[in-house]
């Protein structure tokens, strides 16, 4: 069985519709309950939140989900890139101390459309932990008193595990049929799919940045010098966007230089390192578009 939460592929098709049909009442047996199981030393409803869990939060609240077979609380992290899912384990195991081993499964889509990425999975069922992460975030509506209390270095850590989950580098480029630079750069920082209530939080916490309608930016030249800083207190918590934040603070370098002195070789390394990003942040599963200079 890879994938409890939705395709059990190897159960009769029967099994298969009643799960569509009724997800609430599937019933999931007694071993998988055994196999998925991990109590923790560090009972995670009396620690307090240090870096590694603040981490799992800002993941929690980007791509965790919560799904109830048998009315069971499961945690599950299910994640293209298999590094950053070793990353996350490795994480768990040293914050929580597990006394059995975590499995990390491999669902492979890619047979069923093109648009699919195989993907890893890790699936935990520990109340504890899931109750606490409800208490804090309310399933994920709000950032949590404790975190927002805390010291530069778990705020970090929280947001770095949200930016890794969530959130991108990235350089975009727009062109236009007219005047005197015929390209507009820039250097963007975002976190996407905020619900209503974390934007203003969120905000607040970092203290620069602006607010769309469904996201949190920081990309205008006034606010480089935050950038920079912001980037560098991320830098040492990164897993998966280490690389891309690297190459950003390369970009800011340069295009933070005032127009008189910004220069046609300047604005080709701009573009190098727009599709290093862009390779990165892809996976190399899409195509870059070329600008024709």
């Amino acid at each position: 069985i890879k994938d409890v939460g939705g395709r059990i592929r190897d159960y009769p098709k029967r099994l298969k519709l009643v799960w569509k049909r009724h997800p609430d009442k599937f019933i999931v047996p007694y071993e998988l309950h055994s196999k998925y199981y991990i109590p923790f030393k560090n009972n995670p409803q009396d620690m307090p939140i240090n870096e590694g869990f603040a981490y799992l939060i800002g993941v929690w609240i980007g791509d965790g989900r919560k799904v109830f077979p048998n009315k069971g609380k499961y945690l599950r992290i299910k994640i293209s890139d298999k590094k950053f899912i070793f990353g996350i384990k490795r994480t768990i195991e040293e914050t929580f101390k597990p006394t059995k081993p975590i499995k990390i499964s491999y669902v492979d889509r890619t047979k069923e459309s093109i648009n699919f990425r195989p993907q890893y999975e890790i699936l935990i069922k520990n109340n504890s932990l899931m109750n606490r992460l409800d208490s804090m975030t309310s399933q994920g509506t709000k950032i949590p008193d404790e975190i927002l209390k805390s010291n530069l270095q778990i705020k970090y850590s929280f947001l770095a595990g949200w930016i890794d989950s969530d959130g991108s580098f990235y350089i975009p480029v727009r062109h236009y049929d007219k005047g005197t630079f015929r390209y507009a750069i820039r250097c963007e920082t975002n976190i996407s799919s905020i619900k209503p209530a974390i934007k203003k939080q969120l905000k607040s916490m970092i203290g620069a940045g602006f607010i769309d309608k469904d996201s949190w930016r920081i990309y205008t030249k006034k606010d480089v010098i935050k950038h920079k800083e912001i980037i560098l207190k991320l830098l040492p918590h990164l897993i998966l966007k280490k690389k891309q934040a690297i190459l950003m603070l390369k970009a800011l370098e340069i295009w933070c230089k005032p127009r008189v002195k910004y220069t046609l070789k300047d604005f080709k390394r701009l573009l190098t390192l727009r599709d290093r990003i862009s390779q990165l942040n892809r996976g190399g599963y899409h195509t870059i578009k070329k600008v024709n200079l």
